[in-house]
C-alpha cells in the first residue's frame, strides 16, 4: 500500500473514532461507546477471527489513526 492510501485509510479510521467517541455541538453523545477499548471489545464480539481483527492490531491502528488525523 502506498503512503497516500495508508494516510487515507488512517484518516478515515481516525475520523470515525472521533465521531464515535465525541459529542454533538449541543453536548449529546454520538454513540454508545465510551472508549476505544469499548469499540475494540465490540469489534471482537462481532468479528473475532477475521484478518486484522485482534485487540493488538486495532490498538496499533487506532493509535496511528489518531496521530494521522491530528497531523493532516
Amino acid at each position: 500500500m502506498n503512503s497516500t492510501s495508508e494516510t487515507t485509510y488512517l484518516n478515515t479510521i481516525g475520523g470515525l473514532l472521533s465521531l464515535m467517541l465525541g459529542k454533538s455541538p449541543d453536548g449529546k453523545k454520538l454513540s454508545v461507546y465510551e472508549s476505544q477499548a469499548a469499540i475494540i471489545s465490540a469489534m471482537l464480539a462481532y468479528h473475532d477471527g477475521k484478518p486484522g481483527i485482534s485487540a493488538r492490531t486495532m490498538e496499533e491502528k487506532f493509535a496511528a489513526a489518531n496521530r494521522s488525523i491530528k497531523t493532516s
